[in-house]
């Protein structure tokens, strides 16, 4: 009962919120380069607030790797969409994320994300390219790009879904550094696909800053996804010794991902 009543709360709030800060932020887009640092940085307040309200905590981890940073791809490991919230909330500077398509669709995050941010069509091969052409455009002028390189959800039983190449090929091609960051606990406290939130505290890991410098994506991209892959997998083991711990009516991943694919097409 207790879940119930806090994840109406949540959704509640959540409209409250996402009402008040979705004019705040069409305020700020509308006067352009005046306002583009404060636009692009409003959503990361919203998403602190929001999350508080939740009562949701996080806790960040060897935050000094962030000082004097240059403009870098930041990849994150990615179990549910409290992870995009999340990385919303404590992403670095002025970013872009690389999200699903059909966040277009929702009501007022779907315009910010067209306006702010670079999405995929992971069905498309068109908009998978472009996806990747837009990720160069926007590294160009010097904003961070923040990629799930996993492409989806991972509830799955594994810790680590095979990651995608495009965040690794926009890094060696624009010779800039790739930031790695942990997510630990966050299906915990939004265990997708269901719809429940549950407060808690969640941990961000800043674990490494990789120079991509000399690479070329023929020779160096699949080593640079295995390491990249290495680290994730040294923190999730050290939390999850026994791997994910998973409720008895948890959904079965690949079953989900056949219906979203087919929602998709």
């Amino acid at each position: 009962m207790f879940k119930k009543i806090w994840t109406a709360w949540c959704l509640l709030s959540f409209i409250v919120l996402a009402s008040l800060f979705y004019f705040i932020e069409f305020f700020l887009i509308a006067f352009g380069k005046s306002t583009y640092r404060l636009a692009h940085r409003f959503p990361a307040f919203s998403t602190r607030v929001l999350l508080r309200t939740w009562g949701i905590r996080v806790l960040e981890h060897n935050k000094s790797l962030l000082q004097n940073l240059p403009p870098c791809v930041i990849l994150l490991n990615h179990r549910c969409d409290l992870d995009a919230l999340i990385a919303t909330g404590y992403m670095p500077g002025i970013y872009k994320f690389i999200g699903k398509k059909d966040l277009e669709k929702y009501p007022f995050i779907g315009m910010l994300v067209r306006m702010l941010y670079i999405t995929v069509d992971r069905a498309d091969t068109n908009s998978k390219q472009q996806s990747l052409r837009n990720m160069k455009t926007q590294a160009a002028t010097g904003a961070n790009i923040v990629v799930f390189p996993e492409g989806w959800s991972n509830f799955s039983n594994e810790f680590l879904l095979p990651l995608q190449r495009g965040a690794f090929k926009v890094a060696i091609d624009q010779q800039m550094p790739i930031v790695v960051a942990t997510l630990i606990g966050t299906h915990e406290l939004f265990p997708k696909p269901k719809i429940e939130v549950r407060p808690g505290t969640a941990h961000l890991f800043w674990e490494t800053k990789i120079s991509t410098v000399g690479m070329n994506f023929e020779t160096h991209g699949e080593k640079l996804k295995e390491q990249v892959r290495e680290i994730w997998l040294k923190r999730l083991t050290e939390n999850y010794p026994n791997g994910y711990i998973y409720p008895k009516d948890q959904f079965n991943f690949d079953e989900w991902k056949q219906k979203q694919l087919k929602k998709i097409i």
